[in-house]
């Protein structure tokens, strides 16, 4: 499942930059060019990859088990979002 909502690549963007964070301390398993199309509206990301650059971009030692619990948390609330936007179309 792909993350399509325009302002969302963006958002991260300015969550990383405020974390002083660069896309090579995020990007984990993917490629930096992966990131830097999702932050510039280029390109969709999956709800797997996106929760993996949050999770490193998030997380700190002490609230790693809470950040965990709302990533989770959001990426139902996405897919069951998208899920009801598919079936009213």
């Amino acid at each position: 499942m792909f993350i399509s909502y325009p302002s969302c690549g963006s958002l991260f963007h300015k969550i990383r930059k405020r974390r002083q964070l660069t896309i090579h301390n995020v990007q984990g398993r993917l490629h930096k060019t992966s990131i830097s199309y999702f932050e510039n509206k280029k390109s969709e990301i999956r709800v797997s990859n996106l929760m993996e650059i949050l999770r490193t971009c998030l997380v700190s030692a002490e609230s790693g088990r809470i950040v965990e619990n709302r990533l989770r948390s959001l990426s139902c609330q996405i897919i069951q979002a998208i899920f009801l936007e598919r079936n009213l179309r």
